[in-house]
């Protein structure tokens, strides 16, 4: 008989939870019952606590609630409710949907922390000094690295002479709304 629920109601049991659901048929458990054992995916051990629970009468909705705590847990709230006392079974979704709600709010703060950093406006230039030979272009775009270009407008600085040797600031300028970023870069023309 045995064997004819397993096939019935499972599939793929442990030896230890078909020993269960033998104890649960030896101890007159009904075919629901049994199929309530054998459905959740429970180990043996959550499995050995639902059983006891079914035999002492507990209805199959508090020991769904129950079947959420640790083993050790279950122990001590079924044997509560063996001795008659009231037992507080906390609603999983309750639970479940606040801690949703908590780590939904966690990340939105985290985004819009992110976002926000994002939205500053940077300028980044390759390096804060160039050698130039006397002659040579000075191509002002070719020194930026990065720049926020949303929302924002970069001044390149004004052309170098470079026909005559010497030392020479530029200075680049990145307008964002009513913030400005400035850069400068030394120029050193040699012969």
């Amino acid at each position: 008989m045995f064997r004819k629920i397993c096939a019935i109601f499972t599939q793929d049991l442990t030896y230890l939870q078909e020993k269960e659901l033998e104890e649960a048929l030896y101890h007159g458990l009904s075919d629901r019952q049994i199929a309530f054992l054998s459905r959740q995916g429970w180990n043996h051990e959550k499995m050995h606590e639902a059983r006891l629970c079914l035999q002492d009468g507990i209805p199959i909705k508090q020991i769904k609630k129950l079947m959420r705590l640790e083993t050790d847990e279950i122990r001590t709230k079924r044997k509560q409710i063996e001795r008659g006392e009231i037992v507080e079974l906390k609603s999983f979704r309750w639970e479940t949907l606040s801690m949703c709600m908590v780590s939904i709010g966690v990340i939105c703060l985290l985004l819009s922390g992110f976002i926000q950093s994002r939205n500053k406006p940077y300028l980044h230039l390759k390096t804060d000094s160039v050698q130039l030979k006397k002659g040579e272009t000075f191509d002002p775009m070719s020194y930026v690295e990065s720049y926020s270009s949303s929302h924002s407008r970069l001044y390149l600085p004004e052309a170098v002479n470079t026909s005559k040797e010497g030392s020479y600031m530029v200075v680049y300028k990145l307008v964002h709304g009513n913030q400005e970023i400035i850069a400068s870069m030394k120029i050193q023309v040699t012969d």
